[in-house]
Formats: structure tokens, C-alpha cells, sequence
């Protein structure tokens, strides 16, 4: 009975081994690069050639890094830091609108290719920044939240692309007789990002 007993726990132990060598870390690191398109204007560059340029709040291009954790086969977590920037550039002057969202996802795994997810999104004290004959652009933004919807389809176990639209709006820091409107601005748009995990 001890024999067979014995044996039993070795084997177990044996597959508890196996599965532990073969079963993917789930606790992994990513960076993601993308582009998002949409939301009001936050401002018009204009320049001397007679050009101008619409500053968007959800246009630009976004970085992000950060962490994901597959809780189980079903589940799965994500936490990023980033930075979304929409510029405009010229001769006589340059302006960028800044912002650097902290998210904290959570996802439905479908399948080993596809997961849908959602979450929240925190921007703090994002600014539209200006230089040159467009200084006169340059203007701070209430933190703010958002809302992010996504699904993400991984065509090999380390590359996802991104399929998003997140809600968001952000209202201006007015300083006495400054001239700027104190209307908030809606900031929500979609985008697409690809990531890469290890």
C-alpha cells in the first residue's frame, strides 16, 4: 500500500513538473506602439506660408509599456503607463498636444488568438505646448478619465494588434481673463496599436 501510494505522489509530482515547464509564464512584459484618430479640435495652427494645421484631442500617435497577467485560461489583466502626442510642426513655430495615459484593463480570453477587453484610463494634467510664432497655443487641461473598450487578436503568442475606442473628455485650466474657453472638449477616438510581449 506505502508502494503504491509512493508511487502515485512521484507520479503526480512528475506531471505537476512536466506541466510547470511547458505552461507560459503568465506574468509578462509588453510595449506597444499605435495610431488613434478622432475628437474635437483643441486648437488650429496657423502659419506664415498661409497653412494651417487642426490639432485634434484623440489624434497622434501612442507609446505605451507595462504588464500583463493571465489570471487563468479565461481571464487576464493589464497595466500600462504611456504617452499619446499629437504634433504640428513648422517653420515658424511647433505645437504638440501631450498626454500620458496609466491603464488598467481587464480581458476575456476567447481563444489563444483573440481576447476582448475594457477598462480604465487616467490622464494627468495633459497640456497642449507650444513654441515660436505658436506660443500663443499653449494651455493645461484638467486630469481626466476615460473609458476604454478593445479586442486584441495575436497572430503568434508574442505580437497582439490592438483594435480600440476609448471615451474621454478634457476641460481647460482657465486663468483669470486668459481668453480660453472653459468648454470641455471631447477627446474620444479609436486606434489601432501593436504589441509586443516577453
Amino acid at each position: 500500500m506505502k508502494k503504491t501510494l509512493l508511487a502515485c505522489a512521484l507520479s503526480i509530482a512528475s506531471i505537476t513538473s512536466v506541466y510547470a515547464q511547458t505552461e507560459p509564464n503568465p506574468l509578462r512584459f509588453m510595449v506597444g506602439i499605435g495610431l488613434t484618430a478622432g475628437g474635437d479640435n483643441v486648437a488650429t495652427a496657423n502659419y506664415t506660408d498661409g497653412s494651417t494645421n487642426n490639432i485634434s484631442a484623440g489624434t497622434g500617435i501612442q507609446l505605451m509599456t507595462g504588464v500583463d497577467y493571465r489570471l487563468n485560461q479565461s481571464v487576464s489583466f493589464q497595466a500600462t503607463v504611456g504617452y499619446r502626442g499629437r504634433f504640428a510642426l513648422g517653420s515658424n513655430g511647433n505645437a504638440s498636444f501631450d498626454r500620458y495615459p496609466i491603464e488598467l484593463l481587464g480581458y476575456y480570453n476567447l481563444n489563444e488568438k483573440w481576447r476582448l477587453g475594457g477598462g480604465i484610463q487616467y490622464i494627468h494634467n495633459p497640456s497642449l505646448n507650444a513654441s515660436g510664432a505658436l506660443a500663443y497655443l499653449s494651455e493645461d487641461f484638467k486630469s481626466t478619465t476615460g473609458i476604454v473598450l478593445e479586442t486584441e487578436y495575436f497572430p503568434m503568442p508574442h505580437l497582439g494588434i490592438k483594435f480600440r475606442a476609448v471615451k474621454e473628455n478634457y476641460t481647460p485650466i482657465v486663468q483669470p481673463y486668459s481668453g480660453y474657453s472653459t468648454d470641455s472638449i471631447n477627446g474620444s477616438h479609436i486606434g489601432v496599436l501593436s504589441d509586443y510581449y516577453f
